[in-house]
């Protein structure tokens, strides 16, 4: 549980959560930042939750036809930079808008959003948690339910994509240790052994 209150923050972001499923994907995203700050003392834990509350805000900003177009098929795409870029403006306008924090958290904030996909290194502990809770995602349940879906696979096959892609992608040990037990409990709910 985060010892911030961050409700400001989620209202002022709420209306460019509509894009992309970041309505559910955001929710995911913070509740594995929390986790992994709580696992990570020696991290900035507001930078690292205020990160994932807002690192993908920039996709409002971007044409949705483009995003499902092409935003899926690599790591480094023109509508990708566009969605960091404009994540880390539009979180910045927020943060300086509501003041809840002082300006040196907000740069890193901002500069942590702005590469967080496409930056194949962590610049920082709070990157790295905040780059891995947003690929934890990918773990969740509900985020291959909804990862399998744009990608047109089954579930059992998107965790098979998942596992072998694991190694090397996920940045601390933490992450790790909530991805293996975060897919295990997704292949339980979804019954992928049974339903290939």
């Amino acid at each position: 549980m985060t010892l911030f209150d961050h409700t400001a923050v989620w209202q002022a972001a709420e209306p460019y959560m509509r894009f992309r499923r970041n309505d559910v994907h955001i929710p995911v995203v913070y509740h594995y930042a929390n986790k992994l700050a709580a696992m990570h003392p020696d991290c900035d834990q507001e930078v690292v939750t205020l990160g994932a509350l807002l690192h993908d805000i920039g996709w409002a900003a971007v044409d949705q036809e483009e995003l499902f177009a092409t935003a899926f098929k690599k790591l480094v795409t023109d509508v990708r930079i566009q969605h960091e870029k404009e994540g880390a403006r539009m979180a910045r306008e927020i943060l300086e808008d509501l003041k809840l924090v002082p300006a040196a958290k907000i740069d890193e904030i901002c500069k942590i959003i702005d590469g967080h996909d496409t930056r194949l290194e962590a610049i920082s502990l709070n990157d790295s948690l905040v780059k891995d809770a947003d690929k934890l995602w990918r773990f969740s349940a509900v985020g291959i339910s909804i990862s399998s879906e744009w990608l047109h696979l089954s579930p059992a096959k998107y965790i098979y994509k998942v596992e072998n892609e694991r190694e090397g992608f996920l940045f601390t040990d933490g992450a790790k240790q909530l991805g293996a037990e975060s897919l295990a409990e997704a292949k339980a709910l979804l019954k992928t052994a049974e339903i290939g």
